[in-house]
């Protein structure tokens, strides 16, 4: 005889004005009917992500990094919600972060922290979510080498860098990091 398998689903819902978290946890024996219960978490105690910059639903879809920066010109100028994996983050401040796929980069820009650091170096590899206004600009050599040594990049590699460089970035940015706690 097969025993009974109870299945629980955990729902996240957006945080609230009160810093809370509400999860939604259905939790019913497989095949059969229950009713939902509704339930407030304090964020801190069940962190699944950070936020950094503006704020941003995260249950919203996004549009894959791949699909976006295989098509720039669709998206440029617009306002863009990507997904996608953090590929670099800066060093120094982590004013910054980078989603990279196919070759192609989404460079995503922060305000600096007065103090400590913005987005911790462990978002390297984690799914996120970011939001704002496409642009592609051209940046000075001298940003484009800034952002090479921040990124960890060899002298060699830093100075391989000459003259105007394309850059693909957010303004006005917001992202959510899966998998990362969030800063205090």
């Amino acid at each position: 005889m097969i025993g009974r398998r109870t299945l629980t689903l955990f729902f996240l819902v957006p945080l609230t004005a009160t810093g809370c978290v509400h999860v939604v946890s259905h939790s019913a024996p497989c095949c059969q009917k229950s009713k939902a219960d509704t339930k407030v978490v304090k964020a801190e105690s069940k962190a699944v992500y950070a936020s950094f910059g503006t704020a941003i639903d995260p249950s919203a879809p996004a549009t894959p990094a791949g699909k976006l920066l295989a098509d720039l010109k669709s998206f440029e100028g617009k306002p863009v919600r990507v997904s996608g994996v953090i590929s670099k983050v800066c060093q120094r401040k982590g004013c910054w972060l980078q989603i990279s796929e196919g070759g192609r980069e989404l460079f995503v820009k922060f305000t600096c922290p007065i103090e400590g650091k913005l987005i911790p170096s462990e978002a390297v590899g984690k799914e996120a979510i970011v939001e704002g206004q496409l642009a592609i600009k051209e940046i000075s050599e001298e940003d484009a080498r800034h952002i090479a040594e921040e990124a960890g990049k060899s002298e060699a590699e830093v100075n391989a860098i000459v003259g105007p460089q394309r850059q693909v970035t957010l303004n006005s940015p917001g992202a959510i990091v899966f998998g990362v706690p969030q800063p205090q």
